[in-house]
């Protein structure tokens, strides 16, 4: 699937994009198929660089974030945080489909 990158306020140079796209196959290695990654990469004063991930997946919107001084450190970092989210979601997911819930004798 075709994933979004867009930058504000810099170009996005071939680099930059090569190291963002082998991020984003990690990310959907954890996802279900079929999900788009948008990613958003900002710097918005001089010494500071944010990268923000979007992936709409399980009904829900996922947001991962990170600010740094060196923008491959954000990307790095926001790749970590979704894939944290992302398979604490999952596990969540898995885990209500795994428990039923509690029993009449367990009230007692």
């Amino acid at each position: 699937m075709q994933h979004m990158i867009a930058c504000e306020d810099f170009e996005l140079t071939p680099a930059i994009r090569e190291h963002v796209e082998a991020n984003v196959a990690a990310i959907t290695e954890a996802l279900p198929k079929n999900e788009q990654v948008r990613v958003f990469l900002s710097h918005p004063s001089k010494r500071e660089f944010t990268a923000l991930f979007k992936v709409h997946a399980w009904h829900r919107e996922i947001v991962a974030t990170d600010t740094s001084d060196n923008l491959y450190k954000a990307v790095n970092k926001a790749r970590s945080n979704m894939i944290r989210k992302v398979h604490d979601l999952k596990e969540r997911k898995v885990g209500a489909r795994h428990n039923p819930g509690p029993t009449i004798g367990e009230f007692v």
